[in-house]
């Protein structure tokens, strides 16, 4: 996506309109951690710096840093399973934002692509990254 691109995403005639009510929903998931919330709208802010930049699907990548941190509601409910605590948490996060894009009429082969990002936590890099980015 090119800077001033239009990109029409499901119902919605532009990203920008779909992120309004994403950045809404998470704001009301993540309400209770006031500083959750705040460094999730930091990565957002730097994820766009970052894929200005670097290049990619920035309807998916927003996507990602919105919902990078919405398993905190659900923080006393993770089953490790033998797996990290980060990885659990990925897991978690994962199924939450398919069932938040869903409902918000995101495209379902693009939901798939950010539920894969989280649930395999590639973005990490990407999230220890958006410290540096100006």
């Amino acid at each position: 996506m090119v800077v001033g691109q239009t990109v029409t995403v499901g119902q919605y005639a532009r990203f920008d309109d779909f992120e309004s009510l994403l950045k809404e929903r998470v704001s009301q998931d993540l309400a209770e951690w006031p500083d959750v919330l705040q460094h999730t709208l930091d990565v957002v802010q730097n994820m766009k710096r970052l894929v200005v930049r670097e290049g990619g699907p920035m309807d998916i990548l927003v996507c990602v840093a919105y919902l990078h941190e919405v398993a905190r509601a659900e923080a006393g409910d993770i089953v490790l399973d033998g797996k990290s605590l980060t990885m659990a948490r990925a897991e978690v996060c994962s199924k939450q934002a398919a069932a938040i894009l869903s409902e918000l009429g995101f495209p379902s082969e693009k939901a798939v692509r950010v539920q894969n990002l989280l649930a395999r936590n590639e973005c990490v890099e990407l999230k220890r990254s958006h410290h540096r980015i100006v």
